[in-house]
């Protein structure tokens, strides 16, 4: 057997609910081998969802956080500028110097993140990240 586009979509997909309703249909129709849990009452609907996830072969998680690495300050500028499509807050990993920056584009950058409930950390802060996504330009 070759591992076909079919098998690896069924194996290795990962499918965000923003909602209960969404999280159901995805979970019995079993389209994804996870479901993730993409809104605010998604850490208390994950046990109950979770069980049901177990009965029909769906692994189902819940993040409260994303980690987000950011190469330079515009880019982290150009994300935060658009609204945010997750509840979840962002830890935004800094991969360049911060304190090299224009003091009004910082004082903007922290004042945008604060508003949208998202951290900014420096680069050396991050492990491992699961799931990373990458702003850069």
């Amino acid at each position: 057997m070759t591992l076909s586009d079919d098998y690896l979509g069924k194996t290795m997909n990962i499918l965000q609910a923003g909602s209960k309703e969404v999280a159901l249909k995805l979970i019995e129709g079993q389209a994804a081998r996870i479901v993730e849990l993409d809104y605010a009452d998604g850490a208390i609907d994950q046990f109950e969802l979770g069980r049901l996830g177990r009965k029909c072969g769906v692994a189902v998680l819940h993040r409260g956080q994303e980690v987000i690495i950011v190469q330079s300050i515009r880019a982290l500028r150009d994300g935060l500028k658009s609204e945010k499509d997750t509840y979840r807050q962002r830890h935004l990993y800094c991969m360049f110097d911060l304190a090299a920056c224009l003091p009004e584009e910082v004082k903007w950058v922290e004042s945008r993140a604060a508003f949208l409930g998202d951290c900014i950390l420096r680069g050396e802060l991050l492990e491992t990240p699961y799931n990373a996504q990458s702003w850069a330009h």
